[in-house]
């Protein structure tokens, strides 16, 4: 998965740096090992449309909690229908370690809360040993997300 994220970035010739460091698994864990404030890391929240089983990817700043009835409002669907996507499913469809979740690449609708402001920001690159780091306008110009007002609680 690295390895193409890494490809599709450079179709786009943005510029990035990919940090090698211990792994991680969880958001506290990725601000031990890299040092950084909560406001430059973008957290990958994968979630699932419970009727059609349709993934969809909400980005969040790292030390936001996901709204699942935001979420589900910003991608068109009815907070019933839109639940937190199994760890395994997760795993195994999308071919990536949790906690280590991209914001892009992964072929599913995206949504980008708006409060992600840094400049340079930090994410997962679909494995728990490696991030991302990347201007903020770059990424957006890879992801073309939808930008939505608030998916944070």
């Amino acid at each position: 998965m690295k390895g193409k994220l890494l490809e599709l970035l450079d179709s786009y010739g943005v510029s990035y740096e990919v940090i090698e460091h211990g792994e991680v698994v969880t958001v506290d864990d990725v601000f031990r090992e890299l040092g950084i404030s909560h406001g430059e890391m973008v957290k990958a929240i994968v979630l699932k449309d419970k009727r059609t089983g349709d993934l969809m990817l909400a980005a969040l700043p790292g030390d936001k909690r996901i709204s699942r009835a935001k979420a589900a409002k910003a991608f068109g669907l009815s907070r019933s229908r839109v639940d937190l996507a199994p760890t395994s499913e997760v795993e195994k469809r999308l071919n990536v370690k949790i906690g280590a979740i991209p914001p892009f690449g992964l072929g599913i609708r995206t949504a980008f809360d708006e409060s992600i402001s840094a400049e340079t920001v930090y994410c997962g690159l679909g494995e728990g040993s490696s991030s991302l780091r990347i201007r903020r306008v770059d990424l957006m110009l890879v992801v073309k997300p939808a930008v939505v007002t608030d998916l944070c609680r």
